[in-house]
């Protein structure tokens, strides 16, 4: 393709890449230093006059609330939404929060704080800016994401959703004339604007300005030291955007009530899993073309955890773990730790009852109570509920829609409760192998388990398998809804023991 001659082209180096991280501190009101969306922030560095930022949304404008978790033994606090109409992209939120949590954990970053900014807004889009601000070595590192959300197909979706796939290296080639005049490598900007979206890999952020234009960052250490803010003017960048794309800039653009519905029909590109041309869309692990396996521990926290954690530190792996509350309340600092290093965390009752045999009011309280534990630690309430020996009926799924939990059985059990026994443990878990996105059942309070965890990891990555969370199972087909079972991810129908959604 020919390119029309180069319009005037902008560059925000540190100076906006620090703005972004500093200003994206809420997505409730401004924060101080925040350009309010429609304005120019007449930010400035050696680079030059910067006259562009973000769109900034309120969180009222898309119903969401803000969620804040902090743990000072870790040194970590995060601020993110989660949306009362769109419980997708609430999860794919969390996922991406994991992540971040997760990445600093693995290079020992010190002062991690996760911050989170809406940044666009209509009946058909609803867009998030999240940044990770953490030191690692001494230096201080910047990690920007976004991710984006359709209504019309209830899904989100990372940056390159926003781009046409044959326009990708149209928009590969805008972005290195942005950097030329400032003695970026033409060759560092290619590769990374192929790479995975941020946080699971080096891809830029896209977003959008009060003006339209498209803006590009780059993470610490990506393009240069500090975190890089490319500009496309919004005349250049028209034709290489999706439909989905033209409603994602004009909903940073003029934004306007997200309500939870939209006239609007989907997007078709949206659906393509072709990485050929462009980045995935997908957010995180793409489990429609990865072989995902979610490996899930029950029961927990114990006093065996932290070394359960050393081992999936070791193997950076993502694990969710459905906590009892009496073991919480037993080892608090522990359930804390698990939620700093980015685990995800689930509700599995208080007692542990077999709750179809329980009254109503009894089974209100196990799961509101332990919900109730989890937030105070994690500052939101679970979305995800695991009844205990798997056992549920019709109250059981009204109280745990009625909380806005779904319910995770599995597929395969490790029967480490039963076995006792690290190599029997290891032999279960490997008859998930053949299965599609299969949930695997074991607990952190036994031996076996813990025990036999390294030779799982090493031997089911060595089988070409991703370990994923139980959200990053389902995120990209849809997620799990609120009240309905699933014994494995949502890329599959579901099947297996007591599953009915």
């Amino acid at each position: 393709m020919v390119l029309k001659p180069a319009l005037p082209r902008r560059i925000a180096a540190a100076a906006l890449a620090a703005c972004l991280a500093l200003t994206a501190c809420s997505s409730d009101g401004a924060s101080e230093g925040s350009t309010p969306s429609g304005t120019s922030s007449g930010a400035s560095s050696s680079s030059g006059s910067v006259d562009a930022t973000l769109a900034k949304v309120p969180a009222t404008q898309v119903g969401a609330t803000d969620i804040t978790f902090k743990s000072a033994a870790q040194k970590v606090r995060a601020t993110y939404p989660r949306f009362a109409k769109a419980r997708n992209l609430s999860m794919a939120v969390e996922v991406i929060k994991g992540r971040m949590q997760r990445e600093s954990w693995h290079h020992d970053a010190s002062d991690v704080t996760i911050t989170s900014q809406v940044i666009a807004s209509s009946d058909a889009v609803v867009g998030v800016l999240m940044t990770n601000t953490s030191t690692i070595g001494g230096k201080k590192q910047t990690i920007p994401a976004t991710v984006w959300y359709s209504t019309a197909a209830k899904q989100s979706y990372s940056s390159p959703a926003l781009v046409k796939a044959d326009q990708w290296a149209t928009l590969t080639t805008a972005l290195q004339e942005a950097g030329k005049d400032h003695s970026l490598d033409a060759g560092k900007i290619a590769t990374a604007t192929k790479a995975t979206s941020a946080p699971y890999g080096n891809g830029p952020a896209l977003g959008f300005d009060h003006s339209g234009d498209l803006l590009a960052t780059f993470g610490s250490g990506v393009l240069s030291d500090n975190p890089v803010t490319l500009v496309v003017k919004s005349e250049r960048v028209k034709g290489m955007l999706t439909t989905f794309g033209t409603q994602a800039q004009k909903a940073s653009m003029k934004p306007s009530t997200f309500t939870g519905t939209t006239s609007q029909p989907v997007d078709k590109s949206l659906t393509s899993t072709d990485a050929s041309t462009r980045p995935s869309t997908a957010v995180g692990p793409d489990c429609r073309v990865l072989h995902c396996v979610a490996v899930t521990y029950d029961d927990g926290p114990s006093d065996m955890t932290p070394q359960l954690l050393d081992t999936i530190k070791k193997f950076k792996v993502s694990i969710t773990f459905f906590q009892m509350g009496d073991s919480i309340k037993a080892f608090p600092k522990t359930a804390q730790q698990v939620a700093a290093v980015g685990m995800e965390i689930g509700n599995h009752t208080v007692t542990h009852p077999n709750l179809p045999a329980k009254t109503p009011d009894r089974i209100r309280r196990e799961l509101e109570h332990n919900s109730q534990l989890i937030k105070e630690f994690t500052g939101a309430t679970p979305l995800l509920f695991r009844p205990p020996y798997g056992a549920h009926n019709d109250t059981v799924d009204k109280v745990a829609k009625d909380n806005g939990m779904a319910i995770m059985q599995w597929q395969i059990d490790s029967e480490d409760w039963k076995n006792r026994n690290p190599d029997t443990t290891y032999t279960n878990v490997m008859t998930a192998l053949p299965y599609t996105a299969p949930i695997i059942l074991e607990h952190d309070i036994q031996k076996a388990s813990i025990e036999a965890a390294p030779r799982i990891y090493k031997d089911l990555i060595a089988k070409g398998k991703t370990l994923v969370s139980v959200s990053e199972m389902s995120v990209n087909t849809g997620g799990y809804q609120a009240g309905h079972a699933y014994c494995n991810g949502t890329v599959k129908e579901q099947s297996g023991y007591n599953c009915k959604g």
